[in-house]
């Protein structure tokens, strides 16, 4: 989601410590920043979120009509979010 806008971007289609892929309605603006929050499942029934900025690197279709592929780099984020993001990227599965 958008902290900004309040708007969802889209769903992560893939994470990592310094960027993420997104899957989106339609194509963001090239090189565009955005602040987002973030939600990590886990254990609990309530997902931990963490919030990072974050810019958009490149976005491709991939063939279906109605989505986009957006690539963008985590560009700030919390010493907290980040141990955060690190730990829940460690997890098992």
């Amino acid at each position: 989601m958008d902290v900004i806008t309040g708007e969802p971007m889209g769903q992560i289609g893939n994470l990592s410590g310094t960027g993420m892929l997104l899957i989106c309605p339609a194509a963001p603006q090239s090189e565009a920043i955005h602040q987002v929050r973030l939600p990590l499942s886990g254990d609990g029934a309530v997902p931990q979120y963490i919030e990072a900025g974050i810019q958009e690197q490149w976005h491709e279709s991939p063939g279906a009509a109605d989505l986009v592929w957006a690539g963008y780099r985590i560009i700030a984020i919390s010493e907290e979010d980040d141990a955060r993001l690190d730990a829940w990227l460690a997890l098992p599965g």
